[in-house]
């Protein structure tokens, strides 16, 4: 028996009214707590109290099914946990919907659910042969449809032997930062006795990322602070290989400017006359170029912004002072 639902083995999802976001099919077993709401856990229909409303899976040709489970939105739905056969709803559920099957010409009802207070509910019925189902919602709290995920299971065949093979432990993992907030991973493919649908990412213990391909990229992070990751690939009937070696990498340093016209980090001062008119000058390897002329002053600090200069030195020319001489305390430099 297995989950015929899952895009893996070609099943795709047609919607009904506008999503929220798409609906994730999950494979037979998980021990990882599901995708949050607002990051793509479920779906939501666009129209306020207005029922019914349905979502149409197409299976990736044509399967007999006996079985569908219809996952809906829990009560904690900003950090959900895996959802058991008895977690129930108080605010935002599905509390009525209809399962139904194409038999080629029209919609046929399979199973009707009232009074529904599960967050996970299984529905049984008679064994039905079809390319698709639907899921229609009658009711639901809170105004709106909202369903994080649907499987589909289909009869088991007789005699049929189960896929118990682990896909190979992946290998290659590697972590590049590539900004204050974002580190690229990649890696080599794993191989299994079927085929590999999928790499399951570990940021330290939790499950967080479920790639289909080689890479994956982890955004939202924080400055100059190292993660380490892990890696773990599966196949469609959900055996998953041991966790790969650990890698670490350490998100870019926030960018700070500092004045580099410090002694203590080896500026050295040429002059030390003070002001009221002056030029600010920075060698370019052969000539002094001015970089910003200033008359008139009379503040006693006077910062001068000028276009991005690169040079080992600079200089500041008096070209005015009252009584009769320049006279500088400090100068400072500030640069990336």
């Amino acid at each position: 028996m297995s989950n015929v639902a899952l895009a893996s083995v070609g099943a795709w999802l047609r919607r009904h009214q506008a999503l929220a976001a798409i609906i994730r099919f999950r494979r037979s077993t998980t021990t990882s707590a599901p995708a949050p709401w607002g990051t793509g856990g479920g779906w939501r229909d666009a129209t306020f109290n207005a029922y019914p409303d349905w979502v149409q899976i197409n299976f990736g040709g044509t399967k007999t099914v006996d079985r569908v489970v219809v996952y809906t939105l829990q009560d904690n739905y900003t950090t959900p946990i895996e959802p058991t056969d008895t977690l129930t709803f108080s605010t935002w559920g599905v509390t009525g919907f209809t399962v139904q099957g194409w038999n080629g010409s029209a919609w046929i009802t399979l199973a009707t659910v009232s009074g529904n207070n599960l967050v996970k509910r299984t529905v049984n019925f008679t064994a039905f042969t079809t390319d698709r189902i639907r899921v229609n919602v009658t009711s639901a709290l809170s105004s709106h449809s909202r369903i994080t995920e649907i499987e589909a299971w289909d009869v088991a065949v007789s005699g049929a032997v189960p896929d118990t093979t682990l896909p190979t432990v992946p290998v290659g993992l590697s972590a590049t930062p590539i900004s204050t907030t974002q580190i690229n991973l990649s890696w080599t493919a794993s191989t299994d006795n079927v085929g590999v649908t999928g790499y399951k990412v570990y940021r330290g213990a939790p499950w967080f990322g479920s790639p289909t391909t080689t890479s994956y990229t982890d955004t939202g992070l924080t400055a100059s602070t190292s993660y380490s990751y892990t890696l773990a690939a599966c196949d469609a009937a959900n055996n998953c290989s041991a966790q790969s070696n650990p890698v670490s990498a350490t998100t870019m340093p926030a960018a700070t400017s500092s004045n580099v016209a410090l002694a203590s980090v080896g500026a050295v001062a040429f002059s030390t006359w003070g002001v009221t008119g002056f030029t600010v000058q920075g060698w370019n390897g052969s000539a002094w170029i001015t970089l910003a002329t200033v008359s008139g002053n009379n503040l006693v600090k006077r910062t001068v912004n000028f276009a991005a200069f690169t040079t080992d030195r600079i200089r500041v020319n008096v070209t005015s002072a009252l009584s009769s001489h320049s006279r500088i305390t400090e100068i400072e430099a500030w640069g990336n």
